[in-house]
């Protein structure tokens, strides 16, 4: 299995996955998913949740 560098980040209340792949430079919201299964719907990330981003 492959490292995936990442850094965690603690969702704040106008955080979204989109904005989040903006910030990081993520190319797509399924990269973020990969590294958070826990999250079970895109559309849906709740303040203070702890949210793997993967770091190009």
């Amino acid at each position: 299995m492959q490292h995936i560098p990442r850094i965690n980040i603690v969702a704040i209340p106008t955080d979204t996955l989109f904005s989040l792949a903006r910030i990081f430079s993520v190319l797509t919201i399924e990269e973020i998913l990969a590294l958070n299964p826990g999250i079970v719907d895109p559309n849906v990330i709740f303040p203070g949740q702890i949210i793997n981003v993967p770091l190009s």
